[in-house]
């Protein structure tokens, strides 16, 4: 139901970092004793946490629990007395909270190995707010790489700030830091046209740009969403000779552009106009600009908050400037970008091994690459040739 958009916030799970443990190593950890420390969030917009969960394997209930509050505060914390706590998901399908009445919940879970997938799996949660609602999706992948999704929809939620933190009972958690976005843009979303855009990212000869980012909107125009410049230069307007730089082709979200190569021809997309300005608040776009010799291909996947995809490409041919460059920018919208990255380069003509023939590099989430040879336990990203993946590597 809404499975798929915790991996986009998270990215891939731990980066190379030594993570928090909640509760006591051995599984003893009694009821409300353990608690990670809050994460807050101020209007429309996004949670994360990552973690692996581990269990005594006695009880179902012997997991994880997610606490939604009106307070940004967790136990540990002054003041947590007042808090009203809306909704508490715990990790097996069950839950309370002054909420918990508008809750559905949905999963996929085998209840007859539930309390052994659970124990040393890893847990991607991502917390979606838009305006009374919010969406819960849970991504699990167990140690013998078998994947679940859990997730919840809360409606009802009046209160201007919610907090979440985690629990446990039965268990511990490894809890690692999560991936910080780049807030671009006015969290209000009030943003005039070309006044904020971000720093450019170049390619010389064949590869890709790649742009993960969570997309919001004001919502009263279709063309109120991210918009993508395409140009000749690797500057933007942020730098100072960007006014020597040509537009090869600026696109906006909603299927529609201009400059020297906009073509309309050259556009297709499966969008449904009737609900496009809900469907792009809070959606999740990932945009790849993929250049092959003098055609340049853009493509943006949107998978919004209920779990629709939405498809987008736009393709021009005859670029023969040797640098291409492309950077963000937005009218009444603002992202949280958590990508932004020149995937493969090569100069002059590339000469590419297939997917099974070249060797596997291994990053972290900081975009760092690591020894393959001596990889500590931990997700990572994959690249071998054209792809890139999520992998879980153990120890």
């Amino acid at each position: 139901m809404f499975a798929g958009l915790c991996a986009y916030a998270q990215a891939a799970g731990p980066a190379a970092s030594e993570p928090v443990i909640i509760g006591n190593e051995d599984n003893t950890t009694g009821w409300w004793s353990a608690w990670s420390d809050a994460q807050v969030l101020e209007g429309d917009g996004s949670l994360t946490f990552g973690f692996y969960n581990y269990s005594n394997c006695k009880e179902n209930w012997f997991n994880w629990l997610l606490v939604i509050d009106n307070s940004g505060l967790c136990p540990k914390d002054e003041g947590y007395d007042s808090a009203q706590e809306l909704v508490v998901l715990r990790a097996d399908n069950y839950g309370w909270g002054s909420l918990y009445g508008s809750t559905t919940l949905d999963n996929d879970y085998n209840w007859d190995t539930f309390k052994d997938d659970m124990n040393g799996a890893w847990v991607d949660v991502n917390i979606i707010r838009q305006g009374e609602t919010i969406w819960v999706a849970a991504e699990i992948e167990t140690k013998d790489e078998k994947e679940y999704t859990y997730n919840a929809m809360i409606t009802g939620v009046t209160c201007e700030k919610i907090g979440a933190f985690l629990t446990v009972e039965g268990g511990h958690l490894e809890l690692y830091p999560t991936p910080v976005a780049e807030i671009f843009g006015s969290e209000d979303n009030i943003v005039p046209w070309w006044t904020i855009w971000t720093d450019a990212l170049q390619l010389e000869g064949n590869g890709t740009i790649h742009y993960g980012f969570f997309n919001y909107t004001l919502g009263e125009k279709n063309w109120e969403n991210w918009v993508l410049v395409i140009d000749n230069s690797g500057l933007s307007p942020n730098d100072v000779d960007y006014d020597s730089a040509q537009e090869l082709v600026v696109l906006r979200a909603d299927a529609w552009g201009w400059a020297a190569n906009w073509n309309s021809e050259n556009v297709k997309h499966d969008y449904n106009w009737d609900t496009f300005r809900a469907d792009m608040n809070g959606a999740w776009v990932d945009l790849d600009i993929t250049r092959e010799g003098e055609t340049v291909t853009m493509n943006a996947v949107t998978t919004t908050v209920e779990n629709k995809e939405l498809h987008y490409s736009f393709v021009m041919n005859g670029i023969t400037d040797p640098v291409i460059g492309t950077f963000l920018t937005l009218e009444n919208a603002h992202l949280e970008i958590f990508e932004a990255e020149v995937q493969k380069e090569t100069t002059g003509v590339a000469t590419v091994a297939t997917d099974t023939m070249a060797a596997p590099v291994y990053y972290n989430l900081q975009g760092v690459e690591v020894n393959a040879s001596n990889l500590n336990t931990g997700v990572y990203i994959m690249r071998q040739g054209n792809t890139a993946k999520k992998v879980l590597i153990r120890k």
